[in-house]
């Protein structure tokens, strides 16, 4: 126990000896990734105290051109706890690259989250996207502290949707079993009001209580129907900024340099590997979207096509049937609409019009656009002994977690010692 507990001391040392040069690694980054933006905040408990450290926020320049010029307006943000000594939060923006894969553009490290946080990292976000009052542009997230409320203020015109899986795992709480389950899916991803009104007339059915559950927590933020359709986006949670943060595990256990330079790194290297393969990528639009439209050729499901003769026609299953407008790459289901990407019912009616559905797939799904992303390098730094002194007051860590804890879990972060010093900590 007493060398474990050296270890992480060590260990500690080291997380001290971060935050103080953490004003270095700014410059040093400023430096070598010209036109990015990288903000320290600090606090003071008294006028003469210690500046303790209240927050980085990190946008590195061509990841935001990345952004802006190649990906659609549809932002997820998250926040993961870190697993140090030390209280705090990472908290992450990500987009969507044109194979429907994630685009980590900004992160931030906080010593805490709540509503000044959220709201210090979305005006930061604000001022280097542009957005202005979020119209046009889609936000997803989970309802955490603060977030809902900064979002409302800050961005009203944008559309925010909330993560549906949260949503459920509130409902399940209280009313548990897989038709429950069956049915709340059906309902986030109806993408019709019928489909709607009848999925919630399911439910109700089969409870009154659930049923004013789901009324009272807004399906308008987590309801494929209600969506706007320009995001060019159907999704109903938040899996691209949560995906994005379970990648982060390993990093979140490191001193606050390691741990972002890791970051930092992890994308750099991302970005070379995805450039690679949009350079070899065959064809119009994306791997992804093309096994997709490949799929829905393979697989009609009985539907058939019967055409007005100007483009228009009507795709029936029985006596279930949808009209597609192949000249206004619309169809009554509202999934052509909402994602870019023709639905079954829309290949139907191009395979009766003798065209190939990828040429009617949105642009924002091109190989063109996926390379355009992925053609701005960011750069590599240099070591610590390189970087050049800076600037400003020395910055002293946020609150160590509490005693209590500290005691509860020393037998935990005994066995992390070992994995720190093998991520070369």
């Amino acid at each position: 126990m007493r060398a474990k507990q050296e270890a992480l001391n060590l260990i500690v040392g080291d997380y001290k000896a971060q935050f103080q040069k953490l004003r270095d690694y700014a410059f040093e980054l400023l430096r070598t990734n010209k036109g990015s933006t990288v903000k320290i905040e600090t606090e003071k408990a008294t006028p003469d105290g210690p500046s303790i450290f209240n927050g980085i926020y990190v946008c590195l320049d061509r990841l935001k051109k990345g952004m802006l010029e190649s990906c659609r307006k549809v932002i997820c943000v998250d926040g993961c706890f870190l697993k140090g000594p030390w209280n705090g939060q990472i908290l992450v923006a990500v987009g969507r690259d044109a194979n429907n894969q994630m685009y980590p553009f900004a992160w931030a490290v906080v010593p805490r989250e709540n509503y000044d946080r959220w709201n210090w990292f979305l005006k930061l976000l604000i001022d280097d996207l542009n957005l202005c009052d979020g119209k046009g542009w889609t936000i997803i997230s989970d309802q955490q502290k603060g977030l809902v409320e900064c979002v409302k203020g800050l961005l009203k015109e944008a559309e925010h949707r909330l993560c549906a899986r949260h949503v459920y795992a509130n409902l399940r709480k209280r009313w548990k079993g897989n038709l429950y389950k069956k049915i709340f899916w059906a309902i986030a991803k109806s993408s019709t009001k019928n489909q709607f009104d009848n999925n919630m007339k399911e439910m109700r059915e089969l409870s009154i209580d659930a049923h004013q559950f789901l009324l009272d927590k807004n399906p308008t933020k987590w309801c494929r129907f209600f969506f706007k359709r320009d995001a060019q986006c159907d999704s109903v949670d938040n899996n691209m900024a949560e995906v994005f943060n379970g990648a982060l595990l390993e990093a979140r256990y490191k001193p606050i340099i390691t741990m972002l330079e890791d970051i930092r790194e992890t994308i750099m290297v991302r970005i070379k590997i995805r450039r690679a393969l949009g350079e070899k990528m065959q064809g119009k639009v994306c791997p992804r979207i093309q096994s997709k439209i490949q799929s829905l050729k393979e697989t009609n499901g009985g539907w058939k096509a019967i055409s007005n003769g100007v483009g228009r026609y009507s795709v029936k299953l029985g006596s279930d049937g949808y009209v597609v407008n192949v000249l206004q790459k619309h169809c009554e289901c509202n999934r052509w609409n909402l994602t870019g990407i023709p639905c079954i019912h829309a290949v139907i009616a191009l395979k009766e019009a003798r065209v190939n559905p990828e040429d009617y797939v949105s642009d924002c799904y091109s190989v063109a656009s996926y390379i355009k992303a992925y053609s701005y390098p960011i750069e590599p730094l240099n070591g610590m002994n390189m970087w050049l002194p800076s600037e400003g007051d020395v910055i002293s860590p946020p609150s160590s977690k509490r005693r209590r804890e500290e005691n509860n879990n020393i037998k935990e972060e005994g066995k992390k010692a070992k994995l720190v010093a093998s991520m070369g900590v």
